[in-house]
């Protein structure tokens, strides 16, 4: 039995050794092989960029001596045009029979649908349209309510 052991334990070295060996062969080789990929660069150390800074060119400023501008006139704003409230009582029936089927038909359909009732954004862009549509019929501007 003393002797098994002993030949497992010098087979399991050997296997360890080999592993070694051939990581330390595929590092080397890629060593090898990425070296000559690396560009040679000339790289200046910081600390002399920082000993001898550049020389700044010196110039002589005249001072610019113009003429006064005069300022130009702003352009006039435009008139605005009063916005005519135009009699949309016309839709006002069409209105309400659009909420109403809206009501009865399109709403308990959505549910049947679990991928429109579950995207929350999609609710949310509706119920905003709804608000919409409100606001707009309780400033009596049905045909865009509509």
């Amino acid at each position: 039995m003393l002797e098994v052991d002993l030949l497992e334990a010098k087979a399991r070295k050997r296997r360890l050794y080999l592993a070694v060996a051939s990581g330390l062969f595929i590092g080397g080789l890629a060593i090898v092989l990425v070296l000559p990929l690396i560009p040679e660069t000339q790289v200046e150390p910081i600390s002399s960029k920082l000993d001898n800074p550049p020389e700044i060119p010196k110039v002589n400023i005249e001072p610019n001596v113009a003429q006064p501008v005069e300022p130009k006139p702003l352009p006039e704003p435009i008139q605005s045009q009063q916005i005519k409230q135009e009699d949309q009582s016309e839709f006002k029936e069409q209105f309400f029979a659009a909420v109403k089927t809206y009501d009865e038909e399109v709403r308990p359909n959505i549910q049947k649908y679990r991928s429109i009732a579950s995207d929350q954004e999609f609710m949310n862009v509706m119920a905003g349209y709804q608000q919409n549509a409100a606001a707009r019929a309780a400033q009596n501007q049905y045909r865009d309510a509509l």
